[in-house]
């Protein structure tokens, strides 16, 4: 009899299909990066383990599928693609830096897809994730917004920062009710819409003055943004995003019994940002739309200067991410070498016009002590758009992991987890004693100007921000950034922590009481 073991590790808003002989386990949502195969037969049968991800110098790699590879000679061993040395791109306390040109991001960037065609990395990255509080477009936080709270005789929406309007899909500016109404797929199949309602606060009433219709395959609305022009609401502009999903497979075999394991989620997708006349109330418009590759993370609007923070992951078809046969991993790394840097960065259009790119690679940051075996496959975009002139001012990016984002009127602060843990192995089994572990935090400073954005220093805490709301942890006072963490190395007392950092040249550093 056939004895079946897997390893689950959560990946998030993941669908995983698991077949087995004539046994189907349907939609486990949110599990399996590795799935671990052990097939114990009677009489003489394999004792072997096939892991899913074995990496291309395991010699329990699966076959990657009926590609014919099988019928093929055996490749000469020295010529299979040697990824030991490779290592995920982690946060440094000494900071970002800028790459010496595009040929080193592109190294990268490459070097990031080696890992997650690897053992060692997984199809979003190597090392996990990016922005660890969220995964496949989905937002950091839940975010509520808008232009600053009390404005006059009514409320706008709630903001954390006086100055910096956040996204909602509720919209007031005193006169007009700006509301975004989502498909319903219940009975009717309605189309999303923005409804515009006139109010009378004298009599507590409403009228609808209009509603257009906001069409589009996998497309929606998350917030919106009220565009001001000589102190009325001119135009209003929308952030959404375009999901696109793949679906793929991969074999386990062993002796006489196999396993076909089929994932699911979303990928490359896009950002849409769509500004709308409201000028006449009554006869609203589409102007124009950008759309950004990318999954949004977070947005802010500062005067008429909307900031998103995006992630970007590069996909190359034809790429054998798991199981593959020593054949596949020698055709992985011919593909991947002769991929043009171009092909792997986030790109934007206009109206569905050619995609221009979205950043220079050449001006794109790593964490320091970056060298030529470091990788990391995700890329944080950080774009300013003029919303008078429906424009691209500027983008940045790095190639780093982060894990919270708080904007300030002139700064956007982001946080980046270092986990520090003295391990001693106990030789050949997989159990490990903790002898020191220790949590730290480290916060890069970005500053917002009229010419776009740019990097200015990092500094490092002990503690983490967590993962519920993050921003909310940080304050910005007089050019000083207030932060709480929190310590669980002690799990059961955590220890929470205050922090005020000042810039200093290109370090943060705290202040002493």
């Amino acid at each position: 009899m056939s004895q079946f073991t897997f390893q689950y590790v959560l990946i998030q808003n993941q669908e995983v299909y698991v077949m087995f002989s004539k046994l189907k386990i349907t939609k486990i949502a949110g599990y399996f990066a590795t799935a671990t195969l052990i097939v114990a037969c009677g009489g003489g049968g394999s004792n072997t383990a096939d892991t899913a991800q074995a990496g291309p110098n395991s010699p329990t790699a699966g076959n990657g599928g009926d590609d014919g590879s099988a019928d093929r000679a055996d490749p000469d061993p020295s010529s299979v693609p040697d990824y030991s040395s490779l290592k995920t791109s982690t946060p440094s306390e000494k900071g970002l830096r800028k790459v010496s040109s595009a040929t080193e991001f592109e190294l990268f960037l490459k070097n990031g897809l080696r890992l997650s065609v690897s053992a060692s990395g997984s199809r979003y990255g190597a090392g996990g994730g990016l922005l660890s509080a969220i995964d496949n477009g989905q937002p950091l936080a839940a975010e509520v917004a808008d232009n600053g709270g009390n404005s006059g005789s009514f409320s706008a929406t709630n903001v954390q920062e006086q100055g910096v309007d956040e996204g909602d899909i509720v919209k007031y500016d005193g006169s007009n009710l700006f509301v975004y109404k989502p498909s319903s797929y219940q009975e009717s199949f309605e189309t999303a819409t923005l409804r515009i309602l006139s109010t009378d606060p004298s009599n507590a009433s409403s009228e609808l003055k209009s509603e257009l219709e906001l069409p589009g395959s996998n497309a929606y609305i998350q917030e919106m943004y009220l565009v001001k022009e000589n102190g009325s609401t001119g135009s209003i502009a929308t952030i959404g995003g375009i999901y696109n999903y793949y679906f793929d497979t991969f074999d386990v075999a062993a002796s006489l019994s196999s396993v076909d394991v089929s994932y699911g989620g979303a990928f490359n997708s896009s950002v849409t940002v769509g500004f709308y006349d409201v000028s006449d109330t009554s006869n609203p418009s589409k102007l124009q739309q950008l759309e950004l590759e990318g999954s949004l993370q977070t947005s802010r609007k500062i005067g008429n200067t909307l900031y998103l923070v995006s992630r970007y992951s590069p996909q190359i078809e034809g790429l054998v991410y798991y199981g593959a046969s020593d054949a596949q991993k020698i055709e992985n790394e011919d593909i991947i070498s002769n991929t043009p840097i171009a092909n792997l960065l986030p790109k934007f259009s206009r109206d569905g016009s050619p995609p221009q790119p979205l950043v220079a690679p050449e001006n794109c940051l790593v964490p320091e002590g970056s060298d030529s075996t470091s990788g990391y496959l995700n890329i944080v975009t950080v774009t300013a758009i003029d919303l008078s002139s429906q424009t691209i001012v500027d983008s940045s990016c790095m190639n780093s992991p982060i894990d919270g984002i708080y904007v300030s009127p002139n700064n956007i602060f982001m946080g980046a987890t270092l986990w520090e843990q003295d391990v001693i192995s106990t030789g050949e089994t997989t159990t490990v004693t903790v002898t020191n572990y220790s949590q730290k935090t480290n916060i890069h400073q970005i500053s917002l100007n009229s010419t776009g954005v740019e990097y200015q220093a990092t500094g490092v805490v002990d503690g983490t921000l967590g993962w519920d709301k993050p921003h909310f942890r940080m304050s910005e006072h007089n050019g000083d950034l207030r932060m709480v963490t929190t310590d669980r190395t002690d799990f059961n007392n955590p220890d929470h922590k205050l922090h005020i950092l000042r810039k200093n040249g290109v370090k943060i550093s705290g202040l002493n009481f």
